[in-house]
């Protein structure tokens, strides 16, 4: 029943739109993420099939369609280029909403859903009903279960419908960084083992609500939604990268890499350098996964830099800290036995390799003279032509200082 609902609501909408989907939906088990960005600007929804939406002209224009601008600002976040525009101009109680494809599990999981949110307009005070974005689950047919409620003062987690007891806890205030403008990252996690639910903005501390899905609902069958019926609730506000992840696994960020992988156990990111983030996909981390850089010392010369990814220091005479500074580490630069096997030379204990470097040093680092051979060189040995070298040169010396001799003796006489 449920593959016919999908299908018969694609098929509808595409009448409706007049021509194809221009995007592929990728929210789907056991993890995918839909960026919209293969949407040209102002696409409506509903060519992204199976998303689509539910609206009620005249009474109360809905339009969700693809922008690339805040408050009418082009601009990009995180390299994202695309998200959605959900305005409710909201005359009347009219129905409202748009609708993610259901991500169908083969078993009973917990799950994750990420996504990005960025309010262009107070929501409405009061005890008028809030817009909201909410995870619905199949009971034939759909209905509401948790999500995040976002009013004139801030966004509340919640429990409502088949979810359980009616609930709302604070979330997070409707001011700077989680302000009217800024784009807040949403995490909505889903804990059937303890009946829980929990949710965090942008990467900080997590409330919960307990949960209590009917018996009647399908908790392997869920969704993502936005509702805008009610009276008073007029909204605008943008969502981007939406993700979901089904059971225990998340995003594995390897620090040495820089390189992100989905779908994977926490036993399987354990490595010094791994982070593993449960729920997550690599697109959706924030910081994203780049390579971990620290303080590089050559432990030959003494010399230091900051900000160097450990792929470029991992010479066997330099040491990596992560996160370090030159500032921070101790970067001496080593010292060692210095040979020098001149004839004349010697060996010196203690001597870095910059004060070993004339031509016939050679430096043992880490090691004393005491363990080191160091051997000088001869002095060379005159052989007969050498001699016969010498014997003529101390002939023309010895004529040439007869000769001045001679010469000086008869200036005198003279």
């Amino acid at each position: 029943m449920l593959v016919n609902l999908r299908a018969i609501s694609a098929a509808a909408f595409l009448i409706v739109a007049g021509f194809a989907s221009t995007a592929r939906a990728d929210v789907e088990h056991p993890f995918g993420t839909q960026t919209f960005e293969s949407m040209d600007v102002g696409d409506d929804i509903n060519t992204l099939v199976p998303w689509f939406s539910v609206n009620t002209p005249p009474e109360s224009p809905f339009t969700v369609v693809a922008a690339d601008d805040v408050l009418g600002t082009p601009t990009t976040r995180d390299g994202s280029t695309r998200w959605l525009r959900v305005t409710d101009q909201d005359a009347g109680n009219v129905q409202n909403r748009f609708y993610s494809g259901a991500v169908i599990s083969p078993a009973v999981a917990n799950y994750t859903w990420v996504f990005y949110v960025n309010l262009e307009m107070t929501p409405p005070g009061g005890t008028d009903t809030k817009p909201k974005l909410v995870i619905q689950h199949n009971n034939s047919p759909f209905a509401n279960a948790w999500g995040i409620e976002f009013t004139s003062t801030g966004a509340n987690l919640i429990v409502l419908g088949i979810g359980g007891a009616p609930a709302s806890t604070p979330l997070y205030p409707l001011a700077s960084p989680t302000g009217v403008g800024d784009w807040v990252k949403l995490l909505l996690y889903v804990d059937f083992d303890n009946n829980m639910v929990s949710a965090s903005a942008n990467g900080g501390p997590s409330v919960s609500l307990p949960i209590n899905l009917a018996a009647t609902a399908d908790k392997k069958v869920h969704r993502f939604c936005f509702r805008g019926e009610g009276t008073g609730n007029a909204s605008k506000l943008l969502v981007d990268d939406v993700s979901v992840v089904v059971g225990e696994i998340g995003a594995c960020c390897d620090g040495t890499s820089g390189v992100c992988t989905d779908g994977v156990a926490e036993s399987e990111c354990t490595g010094d350098q791994q982070v593993w983030s449960l729920g997550e996909v690599c697109g959706s981390l924030d910081p994203s996964c780049t390579e971990h850089t620290g303080a590089c010392c050559d432990r030959v010369s003494g010399d230091c830099a900051d900000g160097v990814p450990g792929s470029a220091c991992d010479g066997s005479q330099q040491t990596w800290t992560k996160g370090g500074t030159c500032a921070a580490v101790v970067c001496d630069a080593a010292t060692g036995a210095c040979c020098n096997d001149d004839p004349f030379g010697g060996c010196i204990d203690g001597r870095t390799l910059a004060e070993c470097g004339c031509s016939t040093c050679e430096w043992s680092k880490g090691q004393e003279c005491a363990d080191v051979t160091c051997e000088l060189q001869s002095i060379p040995a005159v052989g007969e032509w050498g001699l016969l070298v010498l014997a003529l040169l101390l002939l023309i010396v010895g004529k040439v200082a007869f000769g001045s001799g001679l010469r000086a003796a008869r200036r005198q006489s003279a």
